[in-house]
């Protein structure tokens, strides 16, 4: 930035102090300690930044962190916190537990009460529980929606786990379910490969497996057509990070790009229905 008198240079070094310096405060805000769902990644009792800044972390251990484990953990804590706060059931449970009754069914509260009776901050006296507020708790489900994502990690304490997912290991190869309500992410952090695949619309298809082997041969998956007008074909930005080698793109059979070993969008067309999608690596491509 230049005026008339000064000019004001950032450095690497700059940038990388300054994201240090809000990745310790936006840690030293939100519980790290204790296990709990009113706590483990929350920040000011699941208020809006409870996921706001996670998304944050999330996305720290995600792209950049050498030791991602532990950011893991916390960052998809923070995402999962808040919606806590949502009251909503079905007739059976009375639509909500929080405050029942079909009337309160979808509402929110803004934060959290733990005392077994306390106050928020407008003053009110209220039991353990979601405010009768919502507050900005919108802005923490935006964040939420935004950050949601599969991620199967091999975490050093407990081993490979999927966020947001169901995951099955056997012989080498794996499957993910998408299970985080967005279905439109997935990232592999295994030690040996951190790999990000994203959907810029569309996304996963419901109750189907992303499918991969230990060595990243083969990368596959089924995209569902999301298009309300309804369901017509059109093409979906595909876009992959991390891989290392050369890929094929194959998406219902016919090869539709090939990939070096860098980030790149490609685009997928998507079918009426769904368009299954083999992301190859080129040595072992066979294409029908």
């Amino acid at each position: 930035m230049k005026d008339a008198k000064h000019t004001l240079h950032a450095t690497p070094a700059d940038a990388k102090r300054f994201m240090d310096e809000q990745l310790a405060c936006n840690l030293s805000t939100r519980g790290w300690l204790e296990p709990n769902y009113w706590q483990m990644g929350v920040e000011g009792n699941m208020r809006y930044m409870s996921q706001m800044g996670g998304w944050s972390i999330l996305d720290y251990a995600l792209y950049y962190a050498l030791n991602p484990w532990p950011y893991l953990r916390i960052g998809y804590a923070s995402l999962l916190s808040s919606w806590a706060l949502m009251n909503t059931g079905t007739a059976a449970t009375n639509f909500g537990y929080w405050y029942p009754g079909k009337e309160n069914d979808g509402g929110a509260g803004s934060a959290y009460v733990p005392q077994a009776f306390g106050s928020n901050w407008f003053g009110k006296q209220q039991p353990r529980g979601a405010w009768q507020y919502s507050g900005e708790i919108d802005l923490g489900f935006g964040a939420a929606l935004r950050t949601a994502s599969v991620i199967v990690a091999d975490d050093p304490i407990f081993g490979r786990i999927a966020y947001g997912g169901a995951l099955t290991h056997s012989a080498g190869h794996a499957e993910v379910i998408p299970q985080d309500g967005v279905d439109r992410r997935f990232h592999l952090l295994d030690g040996r490969h951190r790999v990000h695949v994203e959907l810029d619309r569309d996304g996963f298809a419901a109750e189907k497996p992303i499918r991969f082997d230990d060595n990243l041969q083969q990368l596959t998956f089924i995209v569902e057509n999301r298009d309300p007008q309804p369901a017509r074909p059109h093409t979906t930005h595909l876009t992959i990070w991390g891989l290392s080698g050369s890929y094929e793109v194959i998406a219902e059979g016919k090869s539709v790009a090939h990939l070096p070993a860098v980030s790149v969008t490609v685009d997928i067309p998507v079918g009426y229905q769904a368009t299954t999608v083999n992301i190859v690596r080129r040595s072992s491509a066979k294409l029908n």
